[in-house]
């Protein structure tokens, strides 16, 4: 039972579509990580400039109570 089994399932025909099968899903992954990873950069630097220009506002003598709510959130 086993041995037919094992030979069904190593038939080349069927490794060929699993290999062809599990490339695909590893691209989509890789694409999806890309992706996610693009998005986390973007957010970054978007708090990093909104850091930047409060940062700015103080230097300029603008510290307000609100502004240290809107760091904090940061």
């Amino acid at each position: 039972m086993l041995s037919g089994l094992k030979q069904r399932l190593l038939a080349p025909d069927l490794l060929a579509q699993f290999a062809e099968e599990y490339r695909k899903a590893f691209n989509d992954a890789a694409v999806g990580a890309c992706q996610d990873r693009q998005k986390a950069e973007r957010s970054l630097k978007k708090a990093e400039s909104r850091i930047a220009n409060i940062l700015t506002a103080i230097e300029d003598g603008m510290y307000t109570a609100s502004m240290k709510d809107k760091m904090s959130e940061l």
